[in-house]
């Protein structure tokens, strides 16, 4: 991973919320954890960090460089990458507490994520013993109560390592 894909990671997300670098960089050398980036000129555009597993793919981070918000980026990358999958897809979204991350879920739900009932929460990268509350989204269908509840037992085991 270039230093420069990370710089844009921290500047689009929370601090408590970025995988450590030597941790995601060996997830990838396992081959299990895959980046794609779209390119303009030298600079990055879009990254989409996410692990291809047995029997589904979880989205770890999807953003848009600022300098090129407001142009549908986020929608091709994102119609582009569902369109390929063969399985279930997964991606993690912050409960809505406010009009920010209501709009995050609306921008999903048009894309054709369904957004499970169910809550569990993420542990804080810089501090484990904080949690983050979170929901998860799912394409191309909602999981029962059964199957979110197997779903956020891998994805603990899987990507948080828990």
């Amino acid at each position: 991973m270039n230093d420069a894909l990370y710089a844009l990671m921290k500047e689009l997300f929370d601090e408590n919320e970025i995988r450590p670098r030597e941790q995601l960089e060996a997830f990838i050398n396992e081959g299990i954890c895959k980046i794609e980036t779209t390119m303009q000129d030298e600079t990055i555009e879009s990254l989409l960090i996410y692990f291809d597993l047995e029997d589904y793919v979880f989205i770890d981070y999807i953003g848009i460089n600022p300098k090129f918000h407001g142009q549908g980026l986020g929608s091709k990358v994102m119609k582009d990458f569902l369109a390929r999958q063969t399985k279930l897809v997964l991606l993690e979204v912050e409960k809505v507490d406010n009009e920010l991350k209501q709009r995050r879920v609306n921008f999903y739900e048009r894309l054709g994520l369904i957004l499970n009932d169910g809550d569990y929460d993420m542990l804080s990268y810089l501090d484990p013993s904080q949690t983050i509350p979170m929901k998860i989204m799912s394409y191309p269908t909602a999981l029962d109560k059964e199957a979110f509840e197997v779903y956020v037992k891998k994805i603990k085991q899987d990507i948080y390592l828990l």
